[in-house]
């Protein structure tokens, strides 16, 4: 069975909401949610770091089994990796970004959004054009201009 981002990242932030566990949707998906779609292989959620264990818990009870070691990024701010393997080979990346004090005026900006018929907390869009550009990746260059354009 072929793993469906949507329905992993319903399942997961229902999760974390019964859980009490507050959460961002930033990264790919939250430019899709934003009305830019892309194509992206991973999720990524902004979470703070005192729930980072909770929230991994949460994953793994989900079949995230695999864990990274923590991942320093420049010029701050550190990220967790779980993984899930799917029976079909596909394999699933959920990153972590801890709210640092980088991290920390995008978060208090999250918005309660609805996709797929369901409430997600999501990254403002102006805090993820803001993360987007700060990045300078190519491909996060990329969504920055899609949503500057679907604005």
């Amino acid at each position: 069975m072929a793993l469906d981002l949507y329905e992993e990242l319903s399942a997961l932030t229902k999760a974390l909401d019964a859980g009490g566990l507050p959460y961002a949707v930033c990264g790919g998906l939250a430019v899709a949610i934003h009305g830019a779609p892309r194509f992206t292989k991973d999720l990524d959620l902004l979470v703070l770091p005192g729930d980072v264990e909770r929230v991994k818990a949460t994953a793994k009870a989900l079949g995230f089994v695999a864990e990274s070691l923590p991942m320093r990024l420049k010029p701050t701010g550190e990220m967790h990796r779980v993984i899930k393997f799917a029976p079909s080979g596909e394999v699933l990346a959920l990153d972590l970004l801890l709210v640092d004090a980088e991290l920390e005026p995008v978060w208090n900006t999250r918005v309660q959004l609805s996709a797929d018929g369901r409430s997600l907390w999501v990254v403002s869009r102006k805090a993820l054009l803001s993360m987007k550009l700060a990045s300078g990746r190519p491909q996060d260059l990329l969504d920055a201009q899609k949503l500057a354009e679907t604005e």
